[in-house]
């Protein structure tokens, strides 16, 4: 399948939307996940003098993470049943 060249030029100009789309909002993502991260190793620093390791900073990330996750998980089940009522 042979494209015209305006066909190409206005695929070409979605795909760019797109990928700014995607790009908008991992960064959005990327800033709710490092504000906790970055306030949790000032508020140890303040408390303890020092600065947090990176295994310590792993750590937190990853209870964070998991947090979120569940967080997620339970929403869109909670989504799934109240669709399942509307709709079902």
């Amino acid at each position: 399948m042979r494209l015209t060249p305006e066909r190409r030029r206005q695929i070409y100009q979605i795909t760019q939307k797109i990928l700014a789309v995607y790009d908008r909002f991992f960064s959005f993502v990327l800033k709710l996940y490092e504000k906790p991260v970055e306030r949790k190793k000032r508020e140890f620093f303040l408390t303890y003098r020092t600065e947090m390791t990176e295994e310590e900073i792993r750590e937190y990330q990853y209870r964070l993470t998991v947090g979120w996750t569940v967080i997620l998980f339970i929403f869109i089940l909670l989504l799934l049943e109240i669709g399942g009522r509307i709709f079902g």
